[in-house]
């Protein structure tokens, strides 16, 4: 168990807080809403963490280090704010009777600490900007450290207050962490595309930092393409809360797969955001009929009895892009465009040529029979990163052979 109790003799403090019916109809636990200053919170909060198995009293992980640096960096560079609620519970019997006319009287050194049930690392990382602002060895500089001390002391946290045992501390821990999830990736993408949309400043700065708008454009491109009714890839791309008809690849991996466009050197010299987007969005779609050009059987009404528009066909393709370009630099008259099918079709058509496997069924197979999914085909031989790689480069040394 932590202990942060750093004045529980200190005097009592009041809070006004709005009295809630007891929650949990079979277990009837008192509770309130209420706001508590940071700096009340930091200097007499607790948490259960356990200790091992004999551990009967803790029930909590130690908090993540990385996870409240997070927060806390986060703290120091954007400014001192929670609008996530914290939820506490006081163990001591008789502190509910201190709930009088909207306000609760709290006494440390008779309530005892207030148990952190949700919320820890956020508490955790307030915790150690307290420490950063009061201590005198702390490595902030003056300006900054009066700023967060001005923010410190005005802050209030919401908090969702239970006065109960610990059983039932550990039953609404339960309960609140069971049923989470962490967002899934499709959703973050999609949130932040819209927020980007709304001209949210701070998170178009956090993408420049992290030089990630390749993901944002890989999104519009796969929205674009998923959308006309004239590409391959049309409702073929899942998105999240959406449907899309079989094969589909989801658009996180779809991302990550148009990277190797997106994000390429040929797409950064168009100096406009529109015209790179137009670009990559054209390219994509030549690349696309390019290959549909010499396996035409995988598309359309047959493409669900193959794997070129699942996972695994489409990651080995995009993976080929480049090289495919590079080889098209040296093998086809004129300069390439990379927005012309034509610019592909060969190296495809080499490709197809000296491609065989050996099919699930043990019989040599090659040209659109090789992209069959089951055992019918031979792409269930490179599943697996390992396996696609194998794929990769066995068609790369086909290309690349004399």
């Amino acid at each position: 168990m932590t202990n942060n109790n750093v004045n529980s003799a200190s005097s009592p403090l009041s809070f006004k807080v709005l009295k809630r019916r007891p929650g949990y109809r079979n277990r009837q636990i008192d509770n309130v809403t209420t706001l508590i200053p940071a700096s009340a919170l930091v200097e007499h909060f607790d948490v259960a963490i356990g200790e091992g198995g004999d551990d009967m009293k803790g029930y909590q992980r130690r908090p993540e280090p990385n996870r409240v640096k997070k927060l806390l960096d986060k703290m120091i560079d954007r400014g001192i704010d929670l609008l996530l609620s914290v939820t506490l519970n006081i163990r001591e019997e008789s502190a509910f009777k201190s709930v009088e006319n909207g306000t609760y009287t709290y006494v440390p050194a008779a309530h005892g600490s207030f148990w952190v049930v949700d919320g820890s690392h956020r508490v955790h990382a307030l915790k150690e900007l307290h420490r950063l602002i009061y201590d005198d060895d702390s490595e902030l500089d003056d300006i900054e450290r009066s700023k967060l001390k001005r923010e410190f002391e005005e802050l209030e946290i919401i908090c969702v207050v239970m006065f109960s045992d610990l059983k039932n501390e550990i039953y609404v821990f339960n309960e609140i962490n069971k049923h989470s999830k962490p967002v899934q990736g499709n959703v973050v993408i999609g949130n932040i595309v819209k927020s980007i949309a709304e001209n949210d400043k701070e998170l178009i700065q956090d993408i420049d930092g992290a030089d990630e708008w390749w993901k944002v454009t890989g999104y519009k491109v796969a929205a674009s393409l998923n959308s006309d009714t004239s590409s391959l890839w049309y409702d073929k791309i899942l998105f999240a809360g959406g449907q899309a008809s079989k094969p589909n690849v989801g658009i996180n991996s779809m991302i990550k797969y148009l990277k190797v466009i997106v994000d390429s050197p040929k797409a950064s010299i168009h100096k406009s955001a529109s015209a790179q987007f137009e670009w990559i969005l054209e390219c994509t779609n030549a690349y696309w009929i390019a290959f549909s050009r010499v396996y035409p059987q995988c598309f359309n009404e047959n493409a669900n009895k193959y794997s070129i528009q699942k996972a695994i066909g489409t990651d080995v393709i995009m993976r080929l892009w480049e090289p495919i370009c590079d080889w098209a630099l040296s093998n086809i008259e004129g300069k390439p465009e990379y927005t012309n099918p034509d610019t592909y079709v060969p190296a495809f058509r080499k490709i197809s040529q000296s491609l065989t496997a050996e099919s699930g069924e043990g019989d040599l197979v090659d040209g659109d029979t090789f992209w069959l999914s089951g055992n019918s085909g031979a792409i269930g031989n490179f599943a697996g990163e390992k396996g696609k790689k194998n794929l990769f480069r066995r068609m790369y040394k086909i290309l690349f052979e004399n």
